[in-house]
């Protein structure tokens, strides 16, 4: 399967053992529709990192030798192969041996399928170059590449017909007591109950006798289980009942084992505790030890999950508002999702942002308040309008106030930072500017980056002033400039200036439009030009302010989640796919990282990446450091978008030294 989790340290596809009850699949809500029977997702088989698999055949066949026989021979459309997967009983389940078996430097080779042929050889399908939607990364279709089918077969001999009977199999027990579970029947209670307790089994296993109870579905003859001696069977136990009926499940069957000894005890009672924020009142004690204990960095963030996740109990929140002074209480109030923010919280910001402003204000962002009252908002003006602090924290101030008016000396201070802090941008967007600090700002268009020019055009639709259009065509109407954005970019943001403006931007879409269209001959131009790269020097480009990779990419352990995951893409890309996505991000789209465009019924326009789709709110993420979080009842319209949140411009930001150093790291990254 494709996307078991999300892209991240090379791992993205692969290959899973199935069985009922199982949960597997990357971390979105989908998954959570189904019953689970423990806290965590099943463990994948075997990783193939963003392979796309496509076709996988049980190689059942004895024309290769008795040692290719029951092999895996799975199709990797991306990574240009077909793998051989060696199955061994493992415990309840399987581990595999890998090794490629068929392979091509073609980059143009995209296996699709493999089929066990009728003489007992192996069929293997070639789309070609021709498919250009999902997974490829250049928009140009390679009608001459058209692909083929092969026959893989010994060279020793004829071909020949029929296929050679499968012999017997004998799996351990452990397969056994995990296909009896699939049929267990009430009175086989004990005896599931019995099996959770062996210290043996594996998550397969455990899985399988926790869904037997799941399924069977009697409470009381399951609720025995918890008073059992044995945590393994206490934590089946809990699960099980939290499935069969929450109501039902009482917080001190749960609770008492939210500090037992054994680790996935006490996991699943917090996994299931969290399930039942009304249970919060009774572990407001728990929770006041934790936040006065010197705990360590791991058990921190783990007490700022939990307290989030209880946040929408009363007595939760009066206890965070109690303790707003601890960091781990401002990141919990700032991490909890609430659709209102509770009356209790804004005092007692204000009193916490004298001894610690920054975690302050970083709360404050993040609750977004729509109304906040006065003793906060003059909280933060104090430390916005101060220039004896340090310009992040005064820029996190300013930051903290949506929707308000700069001062002259606000705006130029947040002017001044655009080209160095990310924030600044993010200050301009949201805040009111005049018409007169809006034509300011349209000039400065042209003397920033291309990652925070992206960022301050939606601050343009704000306005329908003919000065301020004027001003903000003529800035981007430079060589320079031109290069970095698309007219689809703009038509949102002019279409409602008067006709002077519609005039002179009908002047600058001719230009961009016929951009698009040469954009293959300065690609392959570019080709011919770069010199040879260095991966020690693209190492530096990568991770460099002026590039900014790292801020919304993953390489390792090391980058931002916004864009995909680029650990091994260099197994997937070629140098002329790579240099394409660097300087024309907006021509072809990773899958699952497409743009869409968000119209609001009060005028807004989005543009981002959808993070989150539910049923009452789209989460976009429209820049690396910023998401905008949308009420599905604002939404006017909201359809596919065709401009990158990567900004294009970056071959005008970096020499041709720099982008073929890039490159070359990009390539060596496999």
């Amino acid at each position: 399967n494709t996307f078991l989790q999300h892209p991240a340290d090379g791992k993205r596809d692969g290959l899973i053992h199935a069985i009922p009850g199982g949960i597997w699949g990357k971390d979105h809500d989908p998954i959570y529709e189904h019953p689970w029977t423990s806290p965590k997702l099943m463990p994948v088989m075997t990783h193939l990192g963003p392979a796309a698999p496509a076709g996988i055949v049980r190689f059942d066949s004895g024309k290769f030798g008795e040692e290719y026989r029951d092999n895996l021979f799975c199709a990797q459309f991306n990574l240009r192969k077909v793998s051989r997967h060696i199955l061994t009983p493992k415990g309840s389940t399987y581990e595999t041996k890998d090794s490629d078996f068929v392979t091509s430097p073609d980059p143009d080779f995209h296996p699709t399928d493999v089929i066990v042929a009728a003489d007992g050889s192996l069929i293997v399908l070639d789309t070609g170059g021709w498919y250009k939607l999902c997974c490829p990364s250049s928009q140009l279709v390679k009608a001459d590449a058209v692909g083929g089918i092969y026959c893989v077969r010994l060279t020793s001999e004829p071909l020949t017909y029929g296929k050679p009977p499968r012999p017997d199999h004998h799996e351990p027990a452990e397969h056994d007591l995990r296909r009896w579970a699939e049929t267990a029947r009430r009175d086989d209670i004990p005896l599931v109950l019995k099996a959770l307790a062996k210290p043996s089994n594996d998550r397969h296993l455990d899985t399988a006798l926790t869904f037997a109870l799941l399924r069977i579905g009697d409470y009381d003859a399951t609720s025995i289980g918890l008073t059992s001696p044995t945590p393994r069977v206490r934590r089946g136990t809990l699960a099980a009942l939290e499935a069969i009926d929450a109501k039902r499940l009482k917080s001190s069957a749960v609770l008492p084992h939210l500090t037992a000894a054994d680790a996935n005890l006490r996991e699943t009672a917090w996994w299931i505790a969290a399930k039942h924020p009304d249970w919060g009142g009774e572990l407001v004690g728990h929770f006041r030890d934790q936040l006065d204990a010197k705990l360590p960095e791991a058990d921190r963030e783990d007490l700022t999950n939990r307290l989030a996740k209880f946040a929408k109990n009363e007595a939760v929140q009066m206890l965070l508002a109690e303790t707003a002074a601890n960091p781990i209480s401002l990141r919990a109030m700032a991490r909890a999702s609430l659709k209102t923010t509770p009356e209790s919280w804004p005092k007692a910001l204000a009193a916490a942002m004298r001894a610690n402003p920054a975690d302050t204000l970083a709360t404050v962002r993040a609750l977004a308040m729509k109304s906040p009252p006065a003793e906060l908002t003059d909280a933060v003006r104090l430390i916005g309008a101060d220039a004896k602090a340090q310009p992040g924290l005064r820029l996190a101030a300013l930051a903290a106030l949506p929707d308000r008016a700069l001062t002259t000396d606000g705006f130029d201070f947040t002017r001044s930072l655009l080209a160095i802090d990310s924030t600044a941008a993010d200050v301009m967007l949201r805040s009111k500017l005049s018409a007169a600090q809006l034509a300011k700002l349209a000039t400065t268009l042209n003397t920033v980056g291309p990652v925070e020019r992206a960022k301050l055009l939606p601050a343009f639709t704000k306005s329908t002033d003919e000065t301020v259009g004027l001003a903000l065509v003529a800035s981007l109407d430079e060589p320079k400039v031109r290069a970095a954005i698309r007219s689809e970019q703009l038509r949102p943001i002019l279409d409602k200036y008067p006709a002077a403006v519609q005039a002179e931007a009908a002047k600058l879409y001719a230009i961009l439009d016929a951009e698009i269209l040469r954009q293959r001959e300065k690609l392959e131009a570019l080709v011919k030009e770069l010199p040879a790269g260095d991966v020690s020097r693209g190492h530096k480009v990568f991770n460099s302010p002026k590039a900014a990779c790292v801020t919304c990419h993953t390489i390792g352990y090391v980058g931002g989640k916004t864009g995909p995951d680029l650990t091994r893409v260099g197994s997937l890309r070629t140098e002329r796919d790579l240099l394409e996505s660097i300087v024309f991000p907006s021509l072809s789209f990773v899958r699952s990282y497409e743009p869409v465009s968000v119209s609001t019924l009060d005028g807004k326009q989005f543009s981002g990446i959808v993070k989150k789709d539910a049923a009452d709110e789209i989460v976009l993420v429209t820049a690396a450091d910023r998401e905008d979080r949308i009420r599905r009842e604002n939404i006017e319209s909201l359809k596919p978008g065709t401009v990158s949140v990567m900004p294009a411009g970056l071959d005008q930001q970096l020499s041709k030294q720099d982008l073929a150093d890039l490159v070359a790291f990009l390539r060596a990254s496999k």
